[in-house]
């Protein structure tokens, strides 16, 4: 019985070391087509709105716009997106 116990402990600690090693990834990701920004009312960075977005996350995402005035990556606080549009709508946005 001892060696069976210990072959199974030994098993899912094998399992669970990689687990604790490896980083949370928590972050997502947008690409847009094209978007604007503007000032944030909160004075940290900007507020950033895509158009025609694909991606997920909702805290610490990365936006890339391709074309338009605020073409660029950006780091933003938060995000929501809307999938019936396809639009994009972030703030506290830093220039990355």
């Amino acid at each position: 019985m001892f060696p069976r116990r210990m072959a199974t402990m030994l098993g899912a600690a094998l399992l669970v070391v990689p687990l604790m090693s490896a980083p949370a990834q928590a972050a997502g990701f947008y690409d847009c087509k094209n978007g604007v920004r503007a000032p944030d009312p909160s004075g940290q960075g900007y507020t950033v709105g895509g158009r025609f977005c694909a991606g997920s996350g909702f805290f610490d995402v990365d936006i890339w716009i391709k074309e338009g005035p605020a073409a660029g990556a950006y780091r933003c606080d938060s995000a929501i997106f809307f999938l019936a549009t396809l639009n994009l709508a972030a703030v506290r946005c830093r220039l990355t």
